[in-house]
């Protein structure tokens, strides 16, 4: 009867283990919502005018160019990646001492962001921005160089979409500093 009994014992416990609940497989889970999808857009004050940029084969280009840094945050606050479309605005204000007014000078649009690989080859790990190069109008390298007088105001929209497949606009305004 000890020796039933210490058998049955010893089975219940080295067989135990094996009873456990089955688990999901990471891969099979779903998720309703992503927690992590984009919520806002900021363009970083790293964003800059470069009024005397080289071509890829090392010659001037006679034209300046804004290297716009955008940063996509998520609810959290926190930086993400998200397939979208950017565009630019630049706008010019003040250009003469009577007008206020803004005036819109250039605007580019830019929807390699939907495509996974090209998005993340604009991604800048060490900024956690996406490094974006606007080739701009002359005026804006004679208005760096103080040359022009007013200001520079860029607003980025990022078009993205949410879960359901809603389009989702983001939008941020930056004055560039001289």
């Amino acid at each position: 009867m000890k020796t039933t009994r210490a058998g049955v014992m010893i089975a219940v416990v080295m067989f135990s283990g094996c009873m456990s609940a089955p688990r999901e497989r990471v891969d099979e889970v779903r998720f309703a919502a992503n927690p992590f999808a984009p919520k806002s857009v900021r363009v970083h004050p790293l964003t800059q005018i470069d009024p005397a940029p080289k071509r890829a084969d090392g010659t001037p280009d006679p034209l300046p160019r804004i290297i716009v840094h955008l940063e996509v945050k998520d609810r959290f606050g926190d930086t993400v990646k998200a397939l979208g479309t950017f565009h630019a605005d630049l706008f010019r204000s003040g250009a003469t001492s009577t007008s206020a007014m803004e005036q819109k000078v250039a605007d580019w649009t830019e929807a390699s962001f939907m495509d996974a690989e090209r998005n993340t080859g604009r991604f800048d790990p060490a900024t956690r921005t996406y490094r974006i190069q606007l080739t701009a109008p002359s005026m804006v390298g004679a208005w760096k160089a103080g040359r022009e007088q007013g200001g520079l105001r860029l607003r980025v929209t990022y078009t993205t979409g949410d879960e359901a497949g809603r389009e989702v606009v983001l939008e941020d305004s930056y004055n560039l500093p001289r």
